[in-house]
Order: C-alpha cells, then structure tokens, then sequence
C-alpha cells in the first residue's frame, strides 16, 4: 500500500472539481478505497471515513449474535 501525506491531504485546495480522496475505515483504521469526488473549485479536501469490507462482516456477524442473544431472551 502507498504511503499518504494526511496532513498534506486535508490541507490541498482543490484546483479541480474532480479530486481523488482516500476512504478511511473507522474500525480498523486502513485506507480501503480510493475514490474520486466532484468537489466545489477552492474547496480543501481531506479524507472520508467508511467500513471495510472485513469490518463490514466483522460487524454484522456481531450484530446477529447480539439480535439473536435479543430474542432468546425476550422468549
């Protein structure tokens, strides 16, 4: 994986309205995604923060478990 200048990155004004931004999982903390987003000319950037996709399993299995947990003992 490359290495991202953050502080650089939040502080970039944007010259397009088109800029590629890092996408950031609030779980694990990894860069998982690149994309690209229309932006307003001037505007600065950064990152954005979303779920990986392991995260994403991580977390749905512990989200059944716990509604499962739920209904047993509202039985």
């Amino acid at each position: 994986m490359s290495k991202i200048d953050f502080e650089r990155t939040r502080e970039v004004d944007v010259d397009d309205i088109v800029k590629t931004i890092p996408v950031v999982c609030s779980w694990c903390n990894k860069i998982y995604h690149i994309k690209q987003w229309s932006v307003a000319a001037g505007s600065p950037t950064g990152i954005t923060h979303g779920i990986c996709p392991d995260c994403e399993e991580k977390q749905q299995i512990e989200l059944d478990k716990f509604l499962n947990e739920k209904d047993q003992n509202e039985k």
